[in-house]
């Protein structure tokens, strides 16, 4: 198999610095991170956690790329230029694949892809005002495969650094199947490299979707999102690496429990950061669905730590 680029998909909430670096300091494997998204706010500048997320000091020896949310074109670039500004930063990636409602319908996000005309023109905006790297996380479509074509017509007007597609549209969500020959579609339409993400949580299943064939080389690397949340040692296992040890796994969890709570006020806020992360590394044990709910209804960290002493004695799936 030719040599694969891996990066871990921006989830919010879920991926911040804090997680990050601990992911790679413990587990490695990882080529690429990237942040949740931002939303300009020109007036205001950056949130401060924003800010804190993108710091350098907080991503040091990472390629790390800031994604951006917006449909406007004039705030993109005016956000990429401060950030410039600030942090130095020459890379950025361009949300259009997140499906939530609040977004999409405010026309951002997927949101965006009903409109393939102002999406154009968003991009003839920014290349033609930026002189930054710009790549697209894009989905392919809101209800319908056909959409794609229409959309990869307007991407390949464009010199991107790289497309990354979640082969689903903004109605699945999460749901249901990835639409791989909608990927192929993008590798055959555009002549930059294509990154794969959707539904990749082991070697295994990346492997079955070429059903033995060769991967075009065209075809750069594999963003993995909620696989990597429920198993953090996949990029390394898909470079050959072992799986988790339960040392590192309590090593890993110990890790994020300290420095969110460095960094946040009182239980519950860090309680609600562990929390969502058990939701999906839960899933590595074996008949974890009643100690989760422990997990899950924990009120103090006191009962939190119980419930995860619980989760510790159940075997590692195989």
């Amino acid at each position: 198999m030719q040599r694969m680029e891996y990066s871990l998909a921006p989830m919010e909430g879920v991926t911040t610095y804090i997680y990050r670096n601990a992911l790679q300091d413990i587990f490695g494997g990882v080529d690429e991170f990237y942040s949740p998204f931002i939303c300009p706010r020109i007036k205001r500048g950056l949130l401060y956690g924003e800010k804190e997320d993108i710091l350098p000091a907080h991503n040091e020896g990472k390629s790390f790329v800031p994604q951006i949310l917006t449909n406007q074109s004039q705030d993109f670039c005016a956000l990429v230029e401060r950030i410039y500004a600030q942090y130095g930063y020459e890379r950025f990636n361009i949300n259009l694949g997140c499906p939530s409602k609040t977004v999409v319908n405010r026309g951002k996000g997927s949101g965006f892809l009903a409109h393939p005309q102002e999406l154009r023109q968003f991009l003839d905006d920014i290349f033609d005002r930026t002189h930054f790297q710009i790549s697209v996380k894009t989905r392919i479509g809101i209800s319908s495969p056909e959409e794609f074509a229409e959309i990869l017509k307007v991407y390949r007007e464009f010199p991107l650094e790289k497309l990354i597609v979640h082969a689903r549209l903004q109605q699945e969500f999460y749901n249901g199947t990835p639409h791989f020959d909608s990927f192929m579609q993008a590798v055959e339409a555009v002549d930059y490299p294509v990154v794969y993400n959707g539904d990749i949580n082991r070697l295994q299943d990346w492997e079955a979707l070429w059903k033995g064939e060769s991967v075009p080389e065209q075809v750069q690397g594999i963003m993995i999102g909620r696989g990597a949340i429920a198993n953090p040692a996949i990029f390394r296992q898909m470079k050959g690496g072992q799986a988790a040890t339960l040392e590192e796994l309590k090593a890993f969890h110990d890790r994020l429990l300290k420095d969110y709570r460095l960094i946040l006020d009182g239980d519950m806020p860090v309680l609600c950061k562990m929390k969502e992360v058990w939701f999906y590394m839960s899933r590595l044990f074996e008949d974890s669905e009643k100690v989760y709910k422990h997990i899950k209804k924990a009120k103090h960290l006191d009962e939190y730590r119980a419930a995860v002493r619980e989760m510790w004695l159940l075997p590692q799936k195989e």
